[in-house]
Order: structure tokens, then sequence, then C-alpha cells
């Protein structure tokens, strides 16, 4: 993406809300607009990180919050559902499947630029009384892959590290925390 665009990817099949999308990017320049018709296609090929990605909760016979939770991890990009405006529990439902948030039907281009300023902003930066001083970070082995290191080796299992550690933060990933919190659920 070169050619200094950014993209806006809607997942839906439904036409009045795509004609509202192009209707709402007109007026904002450096965007553009992709419709992606089944989910297949986004895990194929994700949309970069600068880019916006809107699912339509009415994709027919498809579960939108579930699909979200399909595409957590291979996108890295802003994503929000778009849903109906008396539809109260959506945002936290969205939020909890790993969504930026929702947008109701139909879209305008105020509500486009609202989303958009405010989710840009850089994550909060830690208070300094809980960041490492660097002096105990060569003494202290990596967390998680402590946590993962082979019994019989007592080397670290890389191929499970890789399965469920995020590579950018190096934290557990999504999938992984909704595997616990089912383990944990069921438990419970």
């Amino acid at each position: 993406m070169g050619d200094g665009l950014r993209t806006l990817r809607i997942l839906t099949k439904d036409d009045s809300l795509l004609a509202s999308a192009q209707a709402a990017l007109s007026d904002m320049p450096g965007w553009e607009l992709s419709q992606v018709q089944e989910a297949e296609t986004l895990l194929a090929s994700p949309p970069c990180p600068g880019d916006l990605l809107l699912i339509d909760v009415w994709m027919a016979g498809q579960n939108a919050y579930e699909l979200w939770r399909r595409l957590t991890g291979h996108t890295r990009c802003r994503t929000f559902l778009v849903v109906d405006l008396e539809n109260d529990l959506a945002e936290p439902i969205a939020r909890f499947c790993g969504a930026t948030g929702v947008l109701n039907r139909p879209l305008t281009r105020d509500s486009l630029s609202e989303a958009l300023a405010n989710h840009t902003s850089a994550a909060p930066a830690l208070p300094a009384s809980r960041r490492s001083d660097g002096s105990s970070a060569s003494s202290a082995p990596d967390f998680p892959a402590a946590l993962l290191t082979d019994l019989r080796t007592g080397e670290p299992n890389q191929s499970l590290i890789a399965a469920i550690i995020d590579e950018g933060t190096g934290l557990f990933n999504y999938a992984f925390l909704n595997y616990k919190l089912d383990e944990e659920f069921k438990r419970a």
C-alpha cells in the first residue's frame, strides 16, 4: 500500500450498507473501500494495521461475534461491528469478542470520522512504578516462555510458544485467553 491510501474493508452482502459506506467515504481523502463477501477471504489476506474493518452483523447464516473471534489473531487493524441503532447489547459483546467497537446503521461520514478519531490514539504509557528498570531483565526468564518449558529437557517448547504467544507483545494471544476462560468457566 505504497500509494498512501488506507482501506476500509467491509464484510457484508448488504448493498444498502455498502452504499452508505461508499457515501461516507466519498468525502474522506486517503481512504478507499473494499467489499469482502466471505470471512475466508479476510483470513487469506488480512488487512494492514492502518486499515479499518467493518463486519455486518446481518451476515446471512453467520454469527458476527463468532466470526470476529475466528478473525482475531489474523487481523491487526481496528474492527467495528455494524449493528442496528436499538441494539444496546452489541457494544459490550463486541468488546468481549475483541472488536474495537460498534457502528450504527446507516453509516455516515460523521460516525466513521468519530470512530477513526476516537480509536487511533496510542496506548497509554505504563506508570513509572510498573516499568522495569532493566536491571532484572537478564536474570529473569522470559514470560510466558518460562512457563512453557518441556519437563524432560528443560528447554522451552518453541512450537507451543509460537502457537499461543502473540509475536508483537510476547504475551498469551486471544485464542489462548478464550481457551483458558472456557476452561475456568467449566471448572467453576
